[in-house]
């Protein structure tokens, strides 16, 4: 009974949504359709993979916010740069 009151009591974990936008300059990353969900924030170092198989580094994390587009407040999302 004293081990149910204690996962009853435990508060269960927030999870912020992130709206995510992965950019490259390499020509072949261009038309590849890459994510914009992940299950945690990438980190410098750490490959993302295209819909099609087609990998590439992440080399820099930027967060930015942006106009939404229904009410023009601001919304934040992360800008996850992607080379070589």
């Amino acid at each position: 009974m004293a081990m149910q009151e204690v996962v009853r009591q435990t508060p269960r974990p927030v999870f912020i949504m992130r709206s995510y936008h992965c950019r490259t300059n390499i020509d072949e990353g261009h038309n590849k359709r890459w994510p914009e969900d992940f299950v945690t924030c990438p980190r410098v170092g750490d490959y993302v993979a295209a819909e099609c198989g087609y990998r590439l580094k992440v080399v820099a994390i930027t967060h930015k916010v942006r106009p939404r587009e229904f009410d023009g407040h601001q919304s934040p999302y992360v800008e996850v740069e992607l080379n070589r």
